[in-house]
């Protein structure tokens, strides 16, 4: 389409100026065909400044659709992107009939229900960046660690990108500035034949150019790229290189950067039984298996797969908090 390839030579141009002219030229139209596919990218909401005697340039550094997305995605990932998703892109990776042979992403700028572990919703408001990536078997050597894997891809990708220093609250939240800043939830596909994982989706959300008056039910709780910083962040580039490099982490050796980037090393936490019952441990390390270890006064300790971690303020301190269930 005319208004594909037009967008394609103004992001190449970045902030650079392209006449009308120049960009019918190359591609072989009129320039009213130009001002026609203009029109239209305007109408989806792209920002295309025009300058008398100039020519057209991008208004924002985040120009995010299919054709942007295409720029910075590896071609062997096959890519459905949806303006907008009813429910979650976890909902839509399910609902795609593909054979798992190969692995794909669904991409989205808003869904309407995100969610985190123990069905709790994930806000996902515009500018955010939300997607599922579906990984078929032969990528999952680490099957139990997939969301390990994920969290250590996704911080070293934002600090990457912002510079800024990101941290893991076990077992799949990446914090920022004490906030957090993106949820994970895997899910897996099982063949029913053969009884196995026959492929995980990992849905990720990231606020990134989120602003923080989209968050208030998180006042406090929650942060993200821009509103940390002020600037508006490439999210097609954000999405390009995180899917890179989930699937180049869960091939390393990743849990010593795991335990590296996870701030609850070495901080006291109370561990709360279904029971009622509490004891007062030390977050002592981070397993082979990605449990987490609490190790008590006694000498004792245990060993965690899936429980909750929560953060509390008592005189300004943070205290943990882990919910077994």
């Amino acid at each position: 389409m005319i208004k594909d390839q037009v967008l394609s030579i103004l992001l190449d141009a970045k902030k650079e100026y392209v006449s009308g002219e120049a960009m019918a030229e190359k591609l072989g139209v009129s320039r009213m065909a130009v001002n026609k596919a203009v029109a239209q990218l305007r109408e989806e909401g792209i920002d295309i400044m025009a300058v008398p005697k100039k020519g057209y340039f991008l208004g924002s550094d985040d120009v995010f659709n299919e054709v942007s997305v295409l720029r910075y995605l590896d071609p062997e990932v096959k890519l459905f992107f949806h303006n907008a998703v009813e429910g979650s892109t976890n909902d839509v990776a399910k609902r795609i009939e593909l054979d798992y042979k190969k692995p794909f992403v669904v991409v989205t700028d808003h869904q309407t229900g995100g969610r985190g572990r123990l069905g709790r919703r994930f806000e996902s408001p515009s500018g955010g960046l939300y997607f599922s990536l579906c990984l078929p078997r032969e990528y999952l050597t680490k099957a139990g660690l997939i969301t390990t894997a994920a969290a250590v891809a996704i911080a070293e990708t934002l600090k990457d990108i912002s510079g800024l220093e990101f941290s893991i609250k076990w077992v799949n939240d990446v914090y920022l500035a004490g906030k957090k800043c993106t949820g994970i939830l895997t899910e897996g596909v099982v063949d029913l034949e053969l009884g196995g994982l026959e492929a995980a989706i990992i849905g990720i959300g990231i606020n990134v150019n989120t602003k923080e008056d989209e968050l208030i039910s998180l006042y406090g709780k929650a942060t993200g790229l821009f509103i940390e910083t002020g600037k508006v962040f490439n999210r097609a580039e954000i999405l390009g290189l995180a899917v890179s490099k989930v699937m180049a982490v869960l091939k390393e050796d990743f849990l010593p950067r795991y335990r590296k980037l996870c701030f609850l090393l070495g901080h006291g936490i109370e561990r709360r039984a279904k029971d009622g019952t509490a004891r007062e441990g030390i977050v002592s390390g981070i397993d082979d298996e990605g449990y987490l270890v609490i190790s008590y006064p006694d000498g004792s300790e245990e060993h965690f797969s899936s429980a909750e971690v929560t953060i509390s303020l008592n005189d300004g301190e943070q205290n943990y908090i882990l919910n077994t269930f």
